[in-house]
């Protein structure tokens, strides 16, 4: 307590927290939050030590150890002595064998070796050739979903649907998949593989869109995600009019004669009301504000390489986006979808030919509300002012008149201004800009 170094005592205070009465072991715990630190000696063993320590543990490892000790032994493969990591692959072994691999059967035992040795593949690339075959055939027989979803999962961080080899077995995740309704797993599993095998996925394009409408708000959730990644130029206006269908109002048809009849004959029996639109107004909402992105994005995803009245009609749609204050309003809201607003910044700044009113938009830009946004979005936002300022001042003079004097004066002084509230900000990088 008096902040002299104890280090020599550490073998003591060890044995103090490992005794069993408990007013010492308190001691022994307090002493040790105190004193030890990374650089400790008997916290730090050497190479030699670890080594010792793995060898005796491949020997007397039980279940009990094996589930505890299972997460150190997999950091130690990645240590950086060779050797090391030699003993780490071997007691790793011993650990499935006393714990992980301890099930009844021969085929779940063989299907947990191979879920195990998935996680290994990426330090080892030799092993993905030996497991991609064993591991197609479990998946094409499967019915259980969360084994299933745990073949996939190793397939996935194995690196195993990687490359030409690993195309086969995409296609066959892919296919079982989509055979079990895409339920939240199989979701779950096709949003992991997307990144990598978009074209494979976006072969089931009707099926995942059909799930955006399911009534359990993890299954939409994850088939919406789904969908924002299989956007593109393409199918864009197919997609698009799909998720408008779930937020289409049902039109209200006039009853049957026999409904008006039955209604006077018999009043207990009520009218057949209409179908309510897909879920909650906060899901419509979050539905709607994915719609508008995507049709925004792959617009803007062409545009900025083309020319002439296609890049202008874009950055005025930009420039719309800007100025609409809902989406600053509601930015820390899940489903607020403000990182529209990055790529419209963006766009503007590097176009800013296309503006029709640039100092109109210099005031979008630098409003207050705009610091609520993420750091990075912030940033763009002050480049992007500075380009369309730089613009605009640059026109300004080209077409110079002594009436434009107060103007510039009165347009660098707002600048100036409203820059004031970015200074202040945590985040270096905006600082900077």
């Amino acid at each position: 307590m008096l902040g002299y170094d104890v280090n020599w005592a550490s073998f003591q205070i060890i044995e103090l927290m490992s005794s069993s009465k408990i007013h010492l072991k308190i001691v022994g715990y307090l002493v040790a939050t105190q004193s030890f630190h990374e650089d400790t000696d008997d916290l730090s063993p050497s190479p030699a030590e670890v080594a010792s320590t793995m060898n005796h543990l491949s020997s007397v490892v039980t279940p009990d150890v094996a589930r505890d000790i299972g997460p150190e032994v997999f950091i130690m493969l990645n240590h950086f002595h060779p050797h090391i990591r030699k003993r780490a692959v071997l007691t790793l072994y011993r650990v499935c064998e006393k714990h992980s691999l301890r099930v009844s059967s021969g085929y779940r035992n063989g299907l947990t070796i191979q879920i195990q040795f998935g996680s290994l593949s990426p330090h080892e690339p030799r092993l993905v050739k030996k497991l991609q075959p064993p591991i197609t055939d479990l998946i094409s027989t499967m019915t259980a979903m969360s084994l299933l979803y745990e073949c996939v999962h190793t397939c996935i961080i194995g690196n195993l649907l990687r490359g030409p080899s690993g195309l086969s077995l995409a296609q066959t995740c892919i296919s079982k998949l989509a055979d079990q309704n895409l339920k939240y797993i199989a979701l779950l599993a096709l949003v992991k593989i997307v990144p990598t095998h978009v074209d494979l996925v976006a072969e089931y394009q009707d099926v995942i869109l059909a799930s955006v409408d399911d009534d359990d708000i993890s299954i939409h959730t994850h088939a919406l995600e789904l969908v924002t990644a299989l956007v593109n130029k393409h199918n864009l206006q197919s997609i698009v009019q799909q998720l408008f269908s779930h937020l289409v109002q049902p039109q209200t048809s006039m009853p049957s004669a026999f409904q008006s009849l039955s209604q006077h004959v018999v009043p207990s029996i009520p009218l057949k009301a209409p179908s309510a639109p897909s879920h909650s107004p906060a899901y419509r909402l979050v539905l709607g504000l994915h719609t508008l992105v995507l049709k925004y994005t792959v617009n803007l995803s062409m545009s900025w390489r083309v020319y002439g009245a296609v890049r202008a009609y874009a950055v005025k749609l930009m420039v719309k986006l800007l100025s609409d204050e809902t989406l600053l309003v509601h930015t820390g809201e899940p489903g607020s979808c403000s990182e529209a607003l990055w790529a419209a910044a963006w766009i503007c700044g590097e176009y800013c030919s296309g503006l029709l009113a640039p100092k109109e938009l210099l005031s979008y830009l630098l409003r207050s509300e705009v610091a609520n946004l993420d750091p990075d979005t912030v940033a763009v936002y002050l480049q992007a002012a500075t380009k369309v300022f730089g613009y605009w001042s640059t026109e300004a003079a080209q077409q110079w008149t002594d009436d434009l004097l107060d103007k510039v004066k009165g347009a660098v002084d707002s600048v100036m201004e409203r820059l004031e509230d970015f200074i202040s900000s945590p985040h270096i990088e905006v600082q900077e800009r």
